[in-house]
């Protein structure tokens, strides 16, 4: 004869979801000077725009929320974005669970079990929601860190214009603007020595 217990289950489930995603960018500098000069140029440019530089050489920038690390070296870049939540989900509440072998604890077992699985199965879902997140943010960054690693590589190419320009000769006249799509165009009139 089978039985139907009424089981009060009081159950908490607790999970620390770290959610990172990274993308990865090529740095096109022109080379204008030789590669070490350039990479100067470069570094002086990503300092001018708020980075800073570790031990490493490897210079780190906020950007729109990511984490963007340049590697003028490799001529390289990484925007990451990672974080750390804990989700904790929670219950309390009666399981009707029916016993064949009329044993009230194989019941409060049983319940417990499948309780246990439900919580479990929507802290994953909460997980693969914050990992979701994570990349959503990425992905909103992604225009403003292109944006950043331009500007950095405009300044560097302008810097490495001027001084080009000032080892052929004298510089006459140095006029520059900025385009309608953010980028730079350098005039530079010299006369040759």
């Amino acid at each position: 004869m089978s039985k139907t217990y009424r089981c009060r289950v009081r159950k908490d489930v607790s999970v620390v979801s770290k959610a990172a995603d990274e993308v990865r960018y090529k740095v096109g500098l022109l080379d204008i000077l030789d590669p070490d000069e350039m990479r100067e140029h470069y570094r002086k440019s990503l300092q001018a725009l708020g980075a800073q530089e570790g031990k490493d050489g490897k210079f780190v920038v906020e950007v729109a929320g990511a984490k963007v690390t340049v590697d003028p070296n490799a001529r390289s870049a990484v925007a990451e974005v990672a974080e750390k939540e804990r989700i904790t989900v929670s219950t309390d509440r009666v399981v009707a669970v029916r016993n064949v072998q009329d044993d009230e604890a194989a019941a409060r077992q049983e319940a417990e079990r499948r309780v246990g699985q439900e919580l479990a199965a929507e802290a994953a879902k909460r997980k693969r929601s914050h990992e979701e997140r994570v990349r959503g943010k990425l992905d909103a960054a992604d225009e403003a860190v292109r944006a950043k690693l331009r500007e950095a590589a405009n300044e560097a190419h302008k810097s490495a214009l001027r001084a080009k320009a000032d080892r052929l000769g004298k510089v006459m006249a140095d006029k520059e603007e900025t385009l309608a799509n953010g980028d730079k165009r350098v005039t530079l009139e010299v006369e040759l020595e």
